[in-house]
């Protein structure tokens, strides 16, 4: 009589290669892992999209919608078809053959973006009762580093009490 053994690695099964997808953004080609955020593949390729609530380790919120973008994703039959209106790119996956377009490429997200900026600005108090930077806030110099990228309003007139780009913004 034969005994036969059978003899098992003890190396644990290397784990799958995560899936990849190709992309554009602005133009230029992306492969990045499916499920990445667009905000992730653009700084991945250098496309800086401006923004106030992502952070890379914090769910995604889209609350202030700084990081509108536009573009389109490809259907089941292959067709790239445009998005009807700019969508949060921290909040938006990578799908496979998605074209992207940032407010360096697209005056629809550049104006999208310039709206939410005017929005914020708008409603924020003149002297800031939280902030005691003095001046140094990012909250204060990332809004007024482009602004104003387009005005949807006529400048304020001398007499009129029109927020200063000096004070927190």
């Amino acid at each position: 009589m034969t005994a036969e053994t059978t003899t098992k690695s003890s190396a644990p099964a290397a784990p799958p290669a995560p899936e990849m997808v190709h992309m554009t953004i602005d133009g230029l080609p992306v492969e990045v892992e499916k499920g990445t955020l667009l905000i992730r593949a653009a700084e991945q390729v250098g496309v800086r999209i401006p923004r106030f609530c992502d952070h890379p380790l914090l769910a995604p919120s889209a609350n202030c919608r700084q990081c509108l973008g536009g573009g389109g994703h490809a259907g089941r039959d292959g067709v790239v078809r445009p998005m009807p209106q700019p969508q949060p790119s921290c909040a938006m996956t990578a799908m496979e053959g998605m074209e992207i377009s940032t407010q360096a490429t697209s005056e629809v997200a550049a104006k999208a973006q310039a709206g939410t900026m005017e929005f914020l600005l708008i409603n924020h108090p003149l002297d800031c009762p939280v902030c005691d930077k003095g001046g140094e806030c990012p909250c204060r110099t990332r809004p007024w580093s482009s602004w104003p990228p387009a005005r949807s309003r006529p400048p304020a007139s001398p007499t009129s009490s029109a927020p200063s780009p000096c004070r927190c913004a």
